[in-house]
């Protein structure tokens, strides 16, 4: 039977042993490490906090007294298992299934009909991860060019959570995703990952098409009987457009956007650990934080894609538009800091009624930015942006189609956040803007079988879809999808 602790605490220099789980050593068969987070609420005792499932032996356990039994709970955590196709089921050349991107939904939507002996077909816009430089497209989405940032589930009964992390820890990621709170893979390391399971994908009799832009008019996608899964992340904006001219019933999705603000590292953290030593330091790595603040109007105002030593990139390679974007390597070991501040954006915001209005706004503000900074992120410092009228970045979402103004709720929050992190508000902190490209801003309806509403063999998944926020819940999504489709072929 197994047991769950939570919030067990530990010297951060501590290996965790069976003398540590509060149970006597001889009932317990072995234990695994389900979360690891940092308790740095006492600097001066800097602990690890963990959640831990035991496998005990159940009549030893039985005996021990009722007020020691209390600390632990049953633990529901199971092994997901990926489906496969009937014996008497053959995929042939006209009835396998095509998965259009392969970013984090599509791998891995990929990965399951792959295991499963569906060999689907996949079609990525972009390039192989060797040879990549656009920013948004190519092997591995646009989540390979950022901190890899694996945010886990707290509770996941399918076990599909543990299945993906275990699929990228098989593949080259380190084991301790497993367990801590906030995991990363970082993009140096990712990469090798990402290839890795792309020639298990292939070794099973998938095709993987590179710098192919999959139209669904083109392919006649109504004359094509087997299933079509579109994973095409939340910047294809060609995907979108089609679909809207084909009555896909679509929805503006409430999303967020505003600028991105770096700090030195050290600042940080200073904030968060203390006075900590090099040694401990090391031990924790880089700090990071997670800040949000209610303005006066009503809108929130928080963090979103923090990277603890990292770098400010430009996400778009075209179009004449641009848009920021934080990335770390697995190391975080620049000395600076970044992380977008951002305002919640709703659907109520633009009165039109098309579920493209979203999608127009966010393109006419990187535009603009593009313009404003001849093709350059623009950038400012704090107290410019703060109390320059026109700043350069404060133009950006000057005389726009919001009923609030951005600008000023971006600064009311950062000065409620120097009450959380000292000096968060500094003149010389570097703002960069626009951050637009928080999530997806449509949302593709589907059923309860994945497919899009009135759509025979048409899927969607992932974040694009507007059903994820992430490497992780993107994933996660394209093995469900994956999973409905087996089972219908195999009539279940």
């Amino acid at each position: 039977m197994k047991y769950r602790i939570n919030q067990l605490k530990l010297n951060i220099k501590k290996e965790v042993k069976k003398e540590d789980l509060l149970l006597p050593k001889e009932i317990i068969n072995n234990f695994k490490i389900v979360k690891r987070s940092i308790d740095a609420r006492d600097k001066n005792n800097i602990q690890f906090s963990y959640n831990i499932d035991i496998d005990v032996d159940e009549k030893k356990f039985n005996k021990l007294p009722i007020r020691l039994k209390k600390k632990f709970i049953i633990s529901n955590s199971k092994n997901y298992i990926p489906p496969k196709l009937n014996k008497n089921i053959k995929i042939e050349n006209d009835n396998r299934p095509i998965v259009v991107g392969f970013g984090p939904a599509g791998i891995f939507t990929s990965l399951i009909l792959s295991n499963a002996g569906c060999k689907p077909i996949i079609y990525e816009k972009g390039e192989e991860i060797e040879n990549r430089t656009d920013i948004l497209f190519g092997e591995g989405g646009a989540g390979t060019f950022s901190d890899g940032k694996l945010n886990t589930l707290n509770y996941d009964p399918s076990g599909i959570n543990e299945f993906v992390l275990n699929t990228l820890i098989e593949n080259g990621a380190n084991s301790n995703i497993l367990y801590d709170k906030l995991a990363h893979i970082g993009t140096d390391k990712l990469k090798p990952i990402i290839h890795n399971i792309k020639e298990k994908i292939i070794s099973l009799g998938s095709e993987i098409h590179f710098n192919t832009e999959f139209s669904l008019n083109n392919f006649n996608y109504k004359q094509y009987k087997a299933p079509i899964i579109l994973c095409t992340g939340h910047s294809s904006i060609n995907i979108y457009n089609e679909l809207f001219s084909e009555n896909f019933i679509l929805q503006r999705k409430p999303f967020a956007m505003g600028i991105r603000v770096e700090h030195k590292q050290e600042l940080i953290n200073k904030a968060q650990y203390g006075n900590i030593s090099k040694e401990d330091l090391n031990i924790l790595g880089n700090a990071s934080y997670k800040l949000s603040y209610k303005c006066r109007d009503g809108r929130s105002i928080y963090s979103f894609c923090m990277c603890p030593g990292g770098y400010v990139i430009n996400t778009i390679s075209n179009n004449n538009q641009i848009c920021t974007n934080g990335m770390s390597y697995h190391s975080r070991s620049s000395d600076y800091a970044n992380s977008a501040i951002v305002c919640n954006i709703k659907e109520n915001d633009i009165k039109g009624v098309s579920p493209l209005d979203f999608l127009n706004l966010q393109i006419e503000i990187e535009k603009k930015a593009y313009k404003l900074g001849n093709g350059s992120i623009p950038k400012t410092t704090y107290k410019e942006y703060k109390e320059e009228k026109h700043n350069i970045v404060r133009q950006i979402y000057e005389n726009i189609n919001l009923p609030f103004d951005l600008n000023q709720d971006i600064i009311e929050g950062i000065e409620y956040f120097k009450t959380k992190i000292y000096g968060f508000n500094n003149d010389d902190t570097v703002i960069y803007g626009p951050e637009t490209r928080t999530s997806s801003v449509i949302k593709i309806l589907r059923d309860e079988e994945y497919k899009a509403i009135n759509k025979d063999n048409i899927y969607v998944a992932g974040e694009g879809a507007g059903y994820a926020g992430g490497i992780m819940s993107s994933a996660i999504d394209g093995v469900k999808v994956a999973q409905s489709i087996i089972q219908k072929i195999n009539g279940v």
